[in-house]
């Protein structure tokens, strides 16, 4: 996942957080991040992340 120059969330800690919380892992850097989450969960984890992503950026 890259965030653009603009992007206000540090995708490293919020892909961490989500993707621990699905059974996963993942980490980054503050515009680029990477995870591993269960196939199961995929559609979930995107859901979520969409989500977050959404309400920071507005903060």
């Amino acid at each position: 996942i890259r965030g653009s120059k603009d992007c206000k969330v540090h995708l490293g800690r919020l892909v961490n957080h989500l993707a621990t919380e699905m059974g996963g892992s993942g980490g980054g850097h503050e515009k680029a991040s990477g995870a591993v989450v269960p196939k199961d969960k995929l559609d979930e984890f995107i859901r979520l992340l969409d989500g977050r992503i959404s309400s920071l950026q507005q903060i």
